[in-house]
């Protein structure tokens, strides 16, 4: 059974970070001034509530798995013709 305080953070994780998570790719090419790659996958997504999980048991690989997170989000919108794994648009 969890505590409190790890309920809390996998809440807050789980509805703020997924927000900031589907937003981002949709943002972060307007404010760089990029185009967008959009190769959507769900990697981000996946890691990104694997690491909420995972925090009441280990916080160093919850921390780790969060930036592996990060990066295959920038990797959404990273200029480039290649597709990423479990991508979403051919």
């Amino acid at each position: 059974m969890i505590n409190i305080l790890s309920f809390i953070h996998i809440l807050i994780i789980g509805f703020v970070g997924l927000h900031i998570f589907i937003h981002t790719p949709l943002m972060l090419p307007v404010i760089l001034k990029w185009s967008s790659a959009r190769r959507y996958n769900l990697s981000p997504y996946l890691l990104l509530i694997l690491s909420a999980v995972v925090w009441p048991i280990n916080q160093h690989i919850s921390f780790m798995l969060l930036v592996l997170a990060i990066v295959f989000l920038y990797l959404i919108v990273k200029p480039s013709k290649e597709p990423l794994p479990l991508s979403l648009v051919k």
